[in-house]
């Protein structure tokens, strides 16, 4: 498990632990979850760019064998 998926996973937990006992509007949770969504949105960008260079290699192999 890689830094990022750790980080993202505390914050997730501290934003459903404070949800439990603050108001979704309130400043504390808003920053939490902003900085979650800066997160995820990091993370899924490292998967894009996995997922494209992995299929980018495959299909340039596969042509070179046809």
């Amino acid at each position: 498990m890689s830094k990022l998926e750790k980080r993202i996973k505390r914050r997730k937990a501290i934003l459903n632990f404070c949800l439990r006992y603050l108001k979704p509007n309130n400043r504390v949770i808003i920053a939490l979850s902003q900085n979650l969504d800066e997160l995820l949105v990091r993370y899924q960008q490292i998967l894009l760019r996995a997922h494209i260079k992995k299929n980018t290699n495959s299909r340039l192999w596969s042509s070179q064998i046809a």
